[in-house]
């Protein structure tokens, strides 16, 4: 028996777990995972705990982060669109967008005639509509490349999810209030993962559900789950968590929610996270 038998510790990636922010900005390579975070997640592991990440990213953009993690539990990917075993790469769950999403897209794109999309298909491709600059330093920065197609049709059905790209909040916000007072709309989730990223996946595809289906795979009760993450995207599965956690750099939005604050990104925040449950339990 292990002191974190039956305790499922749930992070985010991008600057949660790892600050990959100033790859956004500059470029460059991944940096490394803070050495307290390894260090911290694999005594918590080795003594019975269950870890595992839950990102906006897919599995083609995850896979190749997770050598040297202690990883023991599925993966979450797509912001809530799927669970990956990550000794198989098969799906243990997915929740992809309605086939109606190819004729709402279509209104989406006339009424927005500049906006720019990437696709992210559950055969774990990647598309993009209208790419701009900003498309491009994305794809570069999380290290996929992608197919430009003009219209829905020419992806490999189902969708995992759509990223509505601005180079602003304000931008996206018109995309979001257009959306929303469609007929359509209570098919679809709107989450800002960033400023400058909307994502728009089925009706709940977001982490917190997600993590209340990683929970009944892994036979853990919600009394025992802990998450952690710093962005708007991550806020469904700090409010379903026992507890939920941000680093002191996450987004402001997060911030004020009452996650309980732990140090930086860079500091090891998620080390922090295993200190706390080491004195809990």
């Amino acid at each position: 028996m292990g002191k974190f038998d039956g305790v499922l510790l749930v992070s985010d990636y991008d600057n949660t777990l790892v600050y990959t922010q100033s790859i956004f900005d500059g470029g460059g390579a991944v940096p490394p995972i803070p050495p307290y975070n390894l260090q911290r997640l694999r005594y918590f592991t080795e003594n019975g705990g269950r870890f595992t990440l839950v990102s906006g990213r897919t599995w083609a953009l995850v896979e190749h982060l997770l050598p040297g993690l202690p990883i023991n539990a599925p993966v979450g990917i797509g912001n809530g669109a799927g669970l990956i075993d990550p000794a198989t790469g098969a799906y243990l769950y997915q929740h992809t967008l309605p086939e109606r999403v190819t004729a709402d897209m279509e209104a989406i794109l006339a009424a927005f005639p500049a906006l720019s999309c990437e696709i992210y298909c559950a055969d774990h491709t990647c598309y993009a509509i209208r790419p701009c600059p900003f498309t491009y330093r994305h794809a570069s920065y999380s290290g996929y490349t992608f197919t430009v197609v003009e219209d829905l049709r020419q992806c490999p059905q189902p969708l995992l999810k759509i990223l509505f790209e601005g180079e602003n909040r304000e931008e996206l916000v018109r995309v979001a209030d257009f959306i929303s007072a469609q007929s359509w709309a209570g098919a679809y989730e709107l989450i800002f993962s960033k400023d400058t990223l909307l994502e728009f996946a089925a009706k709940g595809a977001v982490k917190g559900n997600l993590v209340r289906k990683l929970a009944e795979l892994c036979g853990v009760s919600m009394e025992h789950v802990y998450c952690i993450g710093d962005q708007e995207n991550d806020l469904t599965m700090l409010q379903a968590a026992k507890e939920g956690f941000c680093p002191a750099d996450a987004a402001e939005v997060v911030l004020r929610t009452g996650a309980t604050v732990l140090r930086p990104c860079q500091e090891g925040a998620v080390g922090e996270l295993v200190d706390r449950l080491d004195a809990l339990y």
